[in-house]
């Protein structure tokens, strides 16, 4: 908040999906595991100091499989099909 338009990257070994939506909604434009190659981190620094995005392969395939899941539980979902079907 207090430098909006400083570039992020985040350098973690925590790579949960919550974690990486995390980040991302706080702001950071780029997401890198500890354990990724010296050549592959700085060019994600490199990249997220231009202002692109860099989140690597894994990370993106993470974010979009959670992305892609629907936010009801399955009792929600269960109980949506039942009001659907027309049940009280």
């Amino acid at each position: 908040e207090l430098h909006p338009r400083a570039r992020i990257l985040v350098v973690t070994t925590y790579d949960t999906d919550e974690d990486i939506l995390r980040s991302l909604r706080a702001g950071a434009r780029g997401y890198v595991l500890k354990d990724t190659p010296s050549s592959e981190l700085v060019s994600a620094i490199r990249a997220v100091s231009r202002g692109e995005m860099h989140l690597p392969p894994p990370v993106i395939a993470k974010f979009v499989a959670s992305a892609s899941r629907p936010e009801l539980t399955e009792r929600e979902q269960q109980i949506l099909v039942r009001i659907a079907s027309g049940s009280s």
